[in-house]
């Protein structure tokens, strides 16, 4: 499924809805779930706050579920070009927290929670994707 929605922190509920449209209810009741949408939504928010500096822009949003209890979930805007990948968040945060600007620590989270992250630029657009396997508790 996808959508594309202004680059609007207010359109965070559009892209929820999409991902529960997506996602089968076996497995939005689990904890992997939660933190798919926890990485969802830093990845929306970034782009919502700092893609667009001095103009309007919308985001694409796309998530698949594979059949297979992972989600492949891809956002593409046509912002400032920004590589969240290029910053070693993790290392820099060991001695001081302060540390972590620019690549913060909610990028650092998203890299920790979700599996073959991955960033291109390409046709001047940012594409960032990403899978998530939501594992169902027996």
């Amino acid at each position: 499924m996808k959508t594309t929605v202004k680059a609007n922190i207010e359109k965070l509920s559009d892209i929820i809805s999409v991902c529960e449209q997506a996602v089968p209810p076996e497995l939005r009741s689990t904890k992997d779930y939660n933190m798919l949408l926890v990485a969802i939504e830093e990845i929306f928010v970034n782009i919502s706050s700092y893609s667009y500096p001095d103009k309007d822009g919308e985001v694409l949003f796309e998530i698949e579920n594979t059949g297979d209890n992972t989600v492949k979930v891809q956002f593409l805007d046509s912002g400032k070009a920004f590589d969240p990948l290029e910053y070693d968040s993790g290392k820099k945060a060991k001695n001081n927290i302060h540390n972590l600007i620019p690549g913060g620590l909610g990028i650092e989270l998203v890299k920790r929670i979700t599996e073959n992250l991955s960033y291109r630029y390409e046709n001047k657009r940012n594409i960032l994707c990403f899978e998530k396997t939501l594992e169902v508790m027996p």
